[in-house]
């Protein structure tokens, strides 16, 4: 019976310093968060965007295509694009200059063009942004969708001159 006894005092002592040197070891690692956040950047999942044009496509699970789609105005080269915006439904005309990055909805921030006449529109509905000399559109989660040439875009999508853009209820023809 005592040897009983000592064999399971043994295998407990053992988990114990097992137990322990888990413990310990786990405090030592940084802790990892599984969400990805982005000082000034844009987190697209969550539909947040930045003010730096820093903008990034992907979740933290899948950080190897997780990639850089736009550019930093403060290191790269800015330069100004002159969009001009047709309302098909009023025959409204605006032109807005572009700087690397466009946000289109009804309360856009400082950076952007407002659409205040459709209540369909979200707040930050859609973002034209430029990289590489290239023009590109993409949907900032918006609730009602933002479709280019009639087509819904769930990704960056190229976004040439002439081409349409629907805004809940609101079209406009994008001219550069």
């Amino acid at each position: 019976m005592e040897l009983f006894l000592w064999i399971v005092i043994a295998v407990f002592a053992v988990f114990a310093i097992i137990a322990l040197i888990v413990i310990i070891r786990s405090l030592k690692k940084p802790r990892v968060s599984r969400e990805m956040h982005f000082f000034n950047g844009a987190d697209i999942e969550k539909g947040y965007v930045s003010t730096d044009n820093n903008f990034f496509k992907g979740v933290s699970t899948e950080s190897d295509e997780t990639r850089l789609i736009g550019t930093d105005h403060r290191t790269a080269k800015m330069r100004r694009l002159s969009v001009k915006f047709i309302n098909l439904r009023t025959g409204r005309t605006d032109t807005v200059d572009l700087y690397d990055q466009l946000v289109i909805g009804r309360a856009p921030g400082t950076n952007g063009f407002t659409i205040d006449s459709d209540p369909s529109v979200s707040k930050q509905h859609c973002m034209i942004f430029t990289n590489e000399g290239r023009v590109y559109l993409m949907d900032l989660k918006s609730a009602n969708h933002t479709y280019l040439n009639s087509a819904r875009i769930t990704d960056v999508a190229d976004l040439m001159p002439n081409d349409i853009i629907k805004l809940g209820n609101t079209q406009l023809r994008v001219r550069y």
